[in-house]
């Protein structure tokens, strides 16, 4: 302010003064009127600024130097206690900065956190409820005994809120997003809002997928293995002794082998014998010399003939053709498109742990550094990668204790159109944990409405009423249903035992042949095992139609498309089979 001149005043505000120099006044006047002699800071290591020590020790050296004038009369000696982690000060500055140092001998860390986490668990109640290795894993990566007890605090409110609902949830997936929430409290918030870098990590499955199934080419070698029966079945000739007199280029005449004429022999016979004795074949030849001919014997040469005939494409291609008529070969293809589509449902159908397991060193790396989408915080990548509890929740995906079925163990569940009973079982199917085939389906419309394409390719998905429904209601997963277990004879097992039981099939013959027919033409040849079927009331019937079932489709040419000679080799595989019936 300027007053024509004479006075100058100038009034500013010192924006660079900390908190500590604005208010020091304060502070020192409640140390000067409080009654104690000690001052106790702790948790102040967690903002790792040393700044804050620094203005500790400023008002630390004031008060005292107070004490000294005589501005706290009548007061004890008034000292400060830091309670820190060792790492704050490297060696040298923790003994310029404190004037004694008290070790603490820590209560819990990872060599003990284990037996504490058993012990406060048994306390709670929850006793034996935990694999017990999977608490020995975790443990090694807490050791800090207030994180201990708070996640056990917050398992029993999660797990005494849930249980009532009747869901057949596993405690050590209840228990490992209670410790994600607790490491990862931001990062748990922003999963149930289908963000954050957990949730990334989840989006990345089906990218992975893609990727491997088009790494593996498996959809085109499924192509070149059928393509190679459809031309097997095109084929007209049906020997290598055709084919080779068909290619073989033979434009001599008077063919002798062994001495021998062979003009009364057919062509196939003659280029028979000629491959097979190929050093004693002769050929007439006639050279003319002026007005008159000579006779001549000379050697055939057979094995440039030959060579000519194999390197042909075409002799190639049918040769092959040729080869896969044979019923051996004719089961091995068939063998090898079952293995391919059985492979191709595993990748379908792989969990997050499976694909992380699959994956190189160099892939996993790149997998654990998901793109984040441009709304997350910056750096938000690199905070969890370099927390020191990363290890953890990667061993707790790694290990699928955390997976895409996240929400079951940490939300309330309304049995609305969905039932506790039918979402028990979708939860099975996502668990790979396989419920009896008799489980109980209350609603098998609404369960199906749940389930996508790739899950009737578990074998966790066999179930009677979900059979049942599907028949009945003509569904278009119906085979891939029937192609669930296709890898063992349980399949085979279930299938029978459902029509032995309830009479499945036999009630809806005219919709199971066909799928039967799509659906086991593979499998039922790569089976390994015999197969014995017991059944009572019914189970003789059932049996009797599931094979005539099967002799129908491999004459009837109306159900579907398909080679009646390739369908009676697969009726021909069931020799192997011997049922055996109640007495």
């Amino acid at each position: 302010m300027d007053l024509n001149g004479l006075v100058g005043i100038e009034l500013f505000n010192a924006e660079e003064d900390t908190y500590f120099d604005k208010y020091l006044h304060n502070v020192l006047y409640l140390f000067d009127q409080a009654d104690a002699d000690a001052i106790v800071f702790e948790d102040l290591d967690r903002y790792d600024v040393t700044l804050i020590f620094e203005k500790l020790r400023e008002i630390s050296d004031l008060a005292y130097s107070r004490e000294k004038c005589g501005l706290r009369p009548k007061k004890k000696p008034l000292r400060f206690f830091y309670l820190i982690r060792d790492d704050v000060f490297t060696a040298s500055d923790r003994s310029k900065f404190f004037d004694f140092i008290i070790p603490v001998v820590p209560f819990v860390d990872a060599s003990n956190s284990c037996d504490q986490l058993l012990e406060r668990f048994e306390k709670a109640g929850f006793e034996g409820l935990f694999t017990k290795r999977f608490l020995q894993d975790v443990s090694l990566y807490l050791g800090d005994m207030r994180l201990v007890s708070n996640i056990v605090n917050e398992f029993s409110v999660y797990h005494g809120r849930l249980s009532g609902s009747g869901l057949a949830t596993k405690p050590d997936r209840q228990l490992a997003m209670v410790i994600c929430k607790n490491l990862y409290p931001g990062d748990f918030d922003l999963l149930q809002k289908g963000r954050g870098y957990v949730y990334a990590l989840f989006e990345q499955k089906e990218k992975l997928l893609k990727e491997k199934k088009a790494e593996e080419c498996i959809d085109s070698k499924i192509q070149e293995l059928r393509q190679c029966l459809d031309d097997a079945e095109k084929e007209p000739l049906e020997s290598i002794d055709e084919l080779n007199a068909l290619y073989f280029p033979l434009a001599e005449y008077e063919i002798i082998i062994d001495g021998v004429p062979t003009s009364n022999l057919s062509r196939t016979e003659l280029v028979r014998r000629i491959l097979d004795k190929p050093n004693s074949v002769k050929y007439t030849h006639y050279a003319q010399y002026y007005s008159y001919y000579h006779k001549d014997t000379p050697a055939l040469v057979v094995t440039e003939k030959r060579a000519t005939m194999e390197t042909d494409e075409e002799y190639i291609r049918r040769k092959i053709s040729i080869e896969n008529q044979s019923a051996q070969r004719q089961r091995e293809l068939l063998e090898e498109i079952w293995q391919l589509q059985k492979y191709k449902a595993k990748l379908a159908t792989m969990s997050l742990k499976e694909i992380i397991l699959d994956l190189g060193p160099d892939d996993e790396t790149n997998f654990w550094s998901p793109e984040l989408p441009s709304y997350e915080p910056e750096n938000y990548l690199k905070k969890i990668q370099n927390s020191k509890n990363f290890g953890l929740l990667k061993y707790l995906l790694r290990n699928g204790y955390i997976d895409e079925n996240y929400a079951a163990y940490i939300s309330y569940f309304y049995p609305n159109s969905l039932t506790v009973q039918d979402r028990n079982f979708l939860l099975s199917i996502a668990d790979r944990a396989p419920l009896p085939p008799d489980y109980h389906l209350d609603r098998p419309d609404t369960v199906l409405d749940r389930l996508e394409n790739v899950d009737f390719f578990r074998q966790e998905v066999r179930n009677f009423d979900l059979l049942a429904h599907l028949l009945e209601a003509k569904g278009p997963n119906l085979p891939s249903f029937l192609q669930s277990g296709t890898e063992d004879e349980n399949a085979l097992l279930f299938l029978l035992h459902s029509g032995a039981k309830s009479g499945i099939l036999s009630m809806h013959p005219a919709l199971s042949v066909p799928c039967i027919k799509n659906t086991w033409s593979g499998s039922v040849c790569g089976a390994k095992t015999r197969v014995s079927f017991q059944g009572a009331n019914g189970g003789f019937s059932f049996w009797i139609f599931f094979v005539f079932s099967l002799w129908r489709v491999s004459h009837t040419s109306t159900l579907e498309t398909g080679s009646p000679k390739r369908y009676l080799l697969i009726w021909n595989s069931f020799s192997w089979i011997t049922p055996t019936f109640p007495s």
